[in-house]
């Protein structure tokens, strides 16, 4: 199972990975850094009801952390809804400028806000999760000093699923 939850995090990764450059192509009239922060910024304040420093403070990461590399498999399907639907709407608006590209952003993590909000009535909890991936880190370098792998990260597992 687990195997499985790894392999659908690195097809999100990538996914993901594939939307930024597209999104960065799209979003060209921003200028690099302090706009693009912000546009991100409002993407996950409207899905996540978080900011990226907030969201991150609530995992407990380090400031410097990637919030991505530490998110669920849920939150980073609903960061790559956020992106697909503000790529959306500057395809379909034409948006030129900051403002327009904020308008859009601010759209986008409105309406995957509610979709996350109807996910969460569905499965009876919060989507946004203090879980972060900083222990498995961890646990794979304790691995490597000859350690025994976890029962449910067996070789046996990965070729099963």
């Amino acid at each position: 199972m687990l195997c499985l939850i790894n392999r659908i995090t690195a097809s999100l990764h990538h996914s993901n990975s594939n939307l930024k450059n597209i999104r960065s192509a799209e979003y060209g009239t921003a200028k690099e850094g302090m706009e693009f922060a912000v546009l991100t910024n409002e993407l996950s304040k409207g899905t996540f009801g978080l900011t990226v420093a907030a969201h991150k403070d609530y995992k407990l990461l380090p400031t410097k952390a990637n919030l991505r590399d530490h998110m669920t498999p849920i939150e980073l399907a609903l960061t790559s809804l956020s992106e697909a639907t503000a790529v959306t709407f500057h395809r379909e608006r034409d948006s030129q400028g900051f403002p327009a590209l904020k308008r859009d952003t601010t759209d986008a993590g409105r309406a995957t806000g509610e979709a996350r909000k109807a996910l969460e009535k569905s499965i009876g909890h919060s989507t946004v999760s203090h879980e972060n991936y900083l222990h498995l880190k961890r646990v794979r370098g304790k691995q490597k000093q000859g350690e025994q792998p976890p029962l449910l990260d067996t070789p046996d597992e990965e070729q099963q699923t």
